[in-house]
């Protein structure tokens, strides 16, 4: 292990063994749990206090997974590279019941190592959360609710890129709010190092808010520091870039009404980075890389505070808990193409 000022960090806090493939997915859940998946198709559910492992899906998908998320509180999501979505019911603390699968979002079907995009409803209606996933040719992004109840209702928004040089697969989305756009905006990562916005209420067939090449290689993951309205992105390349979207200049490209602007960025002597989470508070993310190592930056400089290197295999998810969990604080899980997961205490 290294630390960006010479002191060496303390070690993990704890090590979760379990899965027998690459991990591929984390999420923190409440009460003191963590989600994860792999790319064997299984899911598992970690009790925090205990911290073992108390529930166990070997065969939740046939594919990859790629998404794990607590829903609220008693429901977990799944999402697996041919864009299966199941919904879990979860036992309570105390029982050792597996995961009960309440339903199958309908008319899920698509392709691509793109990640399944999660907006809750202002409301809290569980069959109004909308989700977006990519289409059968891993470009074209299709929103739905997950309340859809025939498989051939059709999605809320289909956005793909038009008119212009082909971008290749998704590889990434997330919903954002960005202060130069009234309404939600889906940002999404894609294989020629291009970054878009999209209008999540706008009408179908609207160009994009923005369209930004801001990398040389398949941009791989994207987070949002909102308290300093600062977008950072990882990429197949040794960058993480630092940008801002504002308001296009009148006059200027006339196919976008906004435009990406880099503030900064961080070279790295290494290239990939495979994740990249911006905690609650927006004082630090931390970013995991292709080479196993685990990397702390503050915010909004992105000033390097640690670099952990306990995984000798590189790092596919990250994940950093909203509160505290149990006597640690708010946890950095990190999981790992080693089959575990780390999970850190740096920064309480």
């Amino acid at each position: 292990m290294a630390a960006a000022q010479g002191r060496a960090p303390p070690p993990p806090w704890y090590v979760l063994r379990g899965h027998a493939a690459p991990v591929t997915a984390v999420a923190f859940g409440t009460p003191n749990r963590l989600f994860s998946g792999s790319d064997d198709g299984e899911v598992r559910v970690w009790d925090l206090h205990r911290r073992r492992s108390i529930a166990v899906i070997p065969a939740a998908h046939k594919h990859a997974v790629l998404t794990v998320a607590d829903i609220d509180g008693n429901r977990m999501l799944s999402h697996c590279r041919k864009g299966v979505v199941r919904v879990w019911q979860l036992p309570d603390g105390t029982s050792k019941a597996a995961p009960e699968l309440l339903r199958e979002v309908p008319g899920c079907h698509g392709s691509g190592f793109c990640n399944a995009a999660i907006l809750p409803s202002p409301c809290g209606d569980l069959d109004k959360l909308r989700l977006c996933l990519t289409s059968d040719d891993a470009a074209t992004l299709r929103i739905k609710t997950l309340g859809a109840e025939d498989s051939r209702t059709e999605p809320l928004l289909n956005v793909a890129i038009h008119d212009q040089p082909p971008s290749g697969m998704c590889l990434r989305s997330t919903f954002v709010t960005l202060p130069a756009h009234p309404r939600t905006v889906l940002l999404a990562c894609y294989e020629d190092g291009s970054v878009v916005g999209w209008d999540v209420d706008g009408p179908p067939d609207a160009a994009p808010l923005f369209r930004e090449t801001l990398h040389t290689e398949p941009v791989l993951c994207c987070a949002v520091d909102q308290k300093h309205d600062v977008i950072i992105t990882g990429s197949a390349d040794a960058s993480i870039h630092f940008c801002r979207a504002e308001q296009a200049v009148a006059g200027g490209d006339k196919t976008t009404s906004m435009k990406l602007c880099k503030l900064h960025t961080i070279e790295l002597k290494q290239p990939g980075i495979n994740s990249l989470t911006v905690r609650t508070d927006c004082k630090l993310f931390v970013a995991g890389g292709w080479d196993g190592k685990l990397r702390f930056y503050s915010l909004p400089k992105g000033k390097p505070l640690a670099v952990l290197d306990l995984h000798q295999q590189a790092i596919n998810a990250t994940a950093i808990a909203d509160t505290s969990v149990c006597e640690a604080g708010r946890l950095v899980a990190a999981g790992s193409k080693d089959g575990r997961i780390s999970l850190w205490s740096l920064y309480p």
